[in-house]
């Protein structure tokens, strides 16, 4: 399939991702899906609407973006320009404690998809996180 066949949706999935720089193994596993079942949004399959929220989340784009032709939506560029609510990273921290986790505790969507977007920021930008969290 060419991309003047693909929809909007495959396109702008491919877009996003790589964008940000991750492979399609990396969102599978964030997912929670085979790469194969994730590589099949991009050739031309619409996920279910829990995938299409989760896959919104962690590219940091809204579902409307994913569906449409529009150039000027921002996209959320992570390592180089940091766009993380300060309040969110506090927030989510401060309302645990070490005793909360263990081998067997899940992290929540949201907090899975902040660890990633942690990871992928640059050293100084993980010390400004860490500043603002000891603060």
């Amino acid at each position: 399939m060419s991309k003047k066949d693909k929809s909007l949706f495959a396109i702008n999935l491919i877009k996003y991702r790589k964008s940000l720089g991750y492979t399609q193994e990396q969102i599978s596993k964030e997912l929670g899906i085979d790469r194969s079942r994730y590589g099949y949004y991009e050739i031309d399959v619409t996920p279910p609407p829990d995938i299409l929220l989760k896959i919104s989340s962690i590219l940091g784009v809204s579902i409307d973006s994913l569906f449409k032709d529009d150039e000027s939506e921002k996209i959320i560029q992570y390592p180089d320009q940091t766009m993380i609510d300060v309040a969110d990273v506090s927030g989510i921290i401060n309302n645990y404690s070490p005793s909360d986790f263990s081998s067997d505790t899940e992290l929540l969507p949201d907090e899975k998809s902040l660890l990633l977007k942690y990871k992928l920021l640059s050293k100084s930008n993980k010390a400004k996180v860490a500043q603002i969290i000891d603060d």
